[in-house]
């Protein structure tokens, strides 16, 4: 005998895929119910790339293209992510606080949208790698209050930073062959006498050194250069000053604040300043003249105020007893004696000398020119002087 059966049909839509439901009853008596659920598919199980160690703060690896990849610890989230939506690459930051311990174990997920998680990576923490530090760094000299740098030696290449108080104050990186650096302080910085500084240098995949703690120590007081001499009295329009200063020291001349001219002294002390092309100067003007030998500070300044320019002075034109007359040219500010004019004059002397007193003289003259006689003057001279007899012939230039 056939039964009568009734049958219904449920469908359900949950979170984790679709349940078909069939339900039958037999003469209201007699029910079977019958389950079907279509499995989601799993998100593939991801990769991590390298070895996860103590100390480490990142996780990289690679899943499913914009899958989420968390990483827990003892059950706990430590750090998530989403991997690259293309490539699948993955990096998880730790979150903040977290320390990774060698021995620890980890286990990382990653979940696709529609999928379901995927099988849990179990890592193990490993030891941390030991890296290599970098060697303490030197320090060239003395540090003194009041300098503005430091320098030395540290690995080629580091970055050698100069802390004070727990704040740095300069950084520098260290030649790549020499390893020499120089740190200048930064803007602001003064060094006190006694107080301490921390040096320590950085090299690329290395730790930090051991820092040199270095004492700065008290300003050096330097000597004092000796203050200049000035030679003679300065005139309107001289071209160069001279005195003594300390051998080697570098003498500066200043008018009104501006450097007009500078040498160094001789090893004699003895030194030339040449002034400046351009520079002319006036009476009244008032020069300071300082000067600045080596490691030594500058000497305190000489006054010199310049004096008017002197008259030239015209000797007279005399004739003495037993002396021949001179001649004054005016172009070349010479004097000339007769005996001077030619080789060939010639003295003849009969009886004892008497004084000058020429009896006659002629001259011949050619036309004057603006810068005195010609080339071409010529003079005849004859002189008696008692017995005494004097012919001279005479051909100048310039007169």
């Amino acid at each position: 005998m056939m039964k009568n059966i009734k049958n219904t049909l449920i469908v359900s839509t949950l979170s984790f895929g679709l349940i078909m439901g069939v339900v039958g009853a037999v003469n209201a008596a007699t029910s079977t119910t019958v389950d079907t659920t279509i499995a989601q598919t799993q998100t593939a199980q991801l990769a991590v790339t390298g070895t996860v160690r103590a100390g480490d703060i990142v996780i990289s690896g690679t899943t499913e293209a914009g899958a989420t990849v968390s990483v827990k610890r003892s059950g706990t989230e430590i750090g998530a992510a989403t991997a690259d939506g293309i490539t699948g690459a993955y990096t998880v930051t730790l979150n903040s606080g977290v320390t990774l311990v060698e021995a620890e174990a980890l286990s990382i997920t990653a979940t696709v949208p529609g999928k379901t998680e995927s099988s849990a990576v179990s890592v193990t923490v490993a030891a941390a790698v030991v890296q290599a530090q970098t060697a303490q760094p030197a320090v060239t000299g003395t540090v003194r209050a009041g300098e503005t740098a430091i320098s030395g030696t540290a690995e080629v290449g580091a970055t050698v930073s100069v802390k004070r108080s727990g704040t740095e104050i300069g950084v520098a990186t260290a030649d790549e062959i020499t390893g020499a650096y120089t740190v200048t302080w930064n803007s602001g910085v003064t060094l006190v006498e006694a107080e301490a500084l921390s040096i320590t240098a950085t090299t690329l995949g290395k730790t930090e050194s051991n820092a040199l703690s270095v004492t700065v120590s008290a300003a050096l007081v330097q000597e004092q250069t000796t203050q200049p001499t000035v030679r003679g009295t300065v005139r309107a329009g001289y071209t160069m000053i001279m005195g003594t200063a300390e051998a080697g020291a570098t003498v500066s001349v200043m008018r009104s604040g501006t450097e007009i001219g500078t040498a160094i002294s001789k090893t004699t002390g003895i030194y030339r300043v040449t002034l400046n092309r351009g520079v002319t100067l006036v009476e009244a003007d008032v020069l300071s003249i300082t000067a600045t030998a080596p490691d030594k500070t500058v000497s305190n300044a000489v006054s010199a105020t310049v004096d008017a320019p002197s008259a030239p002075a015209v000797p007279p034109a005399t004739v003495k007893p037993g002396q021949n007359s001179q001649y004054f040219c005016n172009d070349d500010l010479q004097w000339h004696s007769n005996k001077n004019f030619h080789q060939d004059q010639q003295w003849h002397n009969t009886q004892p000398r008497q004084s000058a007193q020429p009896s006659s003289m002629n001259k011949r003259t050619n036309t004057m020119n603006g810068n005195g006689y010609n080339s071409n003057h010529n003079e005849n001279r004859n002189t008696n002087m008692g017995g005494n007899h004097m012919s001279g012939s005479r051909s100048g230039h310039g007169w």
